[in-house]
């Protein structure tokens, strides 16, 4: 096979060249697609130097791409996954707090039932039940401090 002109390289090249890079607003270019000077010199059968050379000459020096940094992609995903842990967790607490107050107020009504029955009890003299009355939370409350005190 007989081998091409330089001109004819030249020309070859820098016709690739326009297919595969784009030129930056900064003097610099990048290459497209996955391509680089050694894909188009074997696309070419000429040297990666040669292509390098008119690379730079006609579209500027090469901004060198880096690899995609897939460790923000995996960040993003563990942040919305822990938002979605995190709104699950709120929506339990609710939940937890709504439970909360309903134990409170079904004991509140609990106990003032059966405060009353004792009262009944001990009014009609049924039985002497005084030492049978729920102690309150407040009196509950200054029995253990009166205890911490001590």
């Amino acid at each position: 096979m007989a081998r091409r002109s330089r001109s004819k390289d030249t020309i070859a090249i820098y016709k690739e060249l326009e297919k595969v890079v784009s030129k930056q607003p900064d003097g610099m270019c990048v290459y497209n697609g996955g391509a680089d000077d050694r894909t188009v010199a074997e696309k070419l059968q000429v040297s990666p130097n040669s292509v390098a050379r008119i690379r730079q000459d006609n579209f500027g020096k090469l901004r060198q791409q880096h690899e995609p940094d897939h460790r923000l992609d995996d960040l993003t995903r563990r942040v919305d996954e822990m938002g979605g842990a995190l709104a699950q967790l709120l929506s339990d607490n609710a939940d937890l707090h709504r439970v909360n107050r309903n134990l409170i107020t079904s004991y509140d009504e609990l106990k003032n039932k059966h405060d009353r029955l004792c009262d009944t009890l001990q009014i009609n003299k049924v039985a002497d039940v005084r030492h049978l009355k729920v102690v309150t939370q407040t009196h509950l409350q200054a029995h253990t401090n009166a205890q911490g005190r001590a």
